[in-house]
C-alpha cells in the first residue's frame, strides 16, 4: 500500500522530496493561520507557493509553476494591503462579500469557463486536427 503512494518519488533526489514536504507544511500552515485570521498566513504561504512554483518549474510543469508564481506576488501584495493601517484601525478588514461583489465573481467564472473552453476546441480541432490530417 505504501509503495502504491510513494512509487512516483523513487527517481526523485532526496532534496526535491525534502523541498516538497517543506512547501506542504508551510501550506497546511498558511491555512491554518489563515482561519485564526493571523498575520503569519502570508509568510508561510510565501514560502509554500515559493518552493512549489521552484519544483513545478524544475519539473517542466510550467502552468503549475506560473500559478504559483501569481499566488506568490498575490501573498505579497495581500500582505501589504493587511498591514495597512490608520491609527490603530486596519485599512482593508476582513469583510462579508456583497450581492454585486458576488455577482462580479460569477460574471468573471463564466467568462473563464467560455475561454477555457474555446482554448480546448482550438486545440482539439485545428492543432491536434492538423495532425490527424497529416497521419491519414
Amino acid at each position: 500500500m505504501i509503495e502504491f503512494f510513494f512509487a512516483q518519488y523513487a527517481a526523485y533526489p532526496t532534496s526535491e522530496i525534502v523541498l516538497e514536504l517543506v512547501a506542504v507544511f508551510f501550506g497546511l500552515a498558511s491555512v491554518w493561520f489563515a482561519k485564526k485570521d493571523n498575520i503569519l498566513v502570508f509568510p508561510t504561504g510565501l514560502v509554500s507557493t515559493f518552493i512549489y512554483a521552484y519544483l513545478l518549474w524544475k519539473w517542466e510543469l510550467l502552468g503549475d509553476s506560473m500559478i504559483n508564481g501569481y499566488y506568490f506576488i498575490m501573498s505579497v501584495y495581500g500582505w501589504y494591503k493587511k498591514k495597512k493601517k490608520k491609527g490603530d484601525v486596519v485599512v482593508f478588514p476582513i469583510s462579508v462579500v456583497t450581492k454585486k461583489e458576488n455577482k462580479i465573481a460569477v460574471v468573471i467564472f463564466v467568462l473563464t469557463l467560455v475561454f477555457v473552453f474555446l482554448v480546448f476546441i482550438y486545440i482539439f480541432f485545428y492543432i491536434l486536427g492538423n495532425i490527424f490530417f497529416i497521419i491519414n
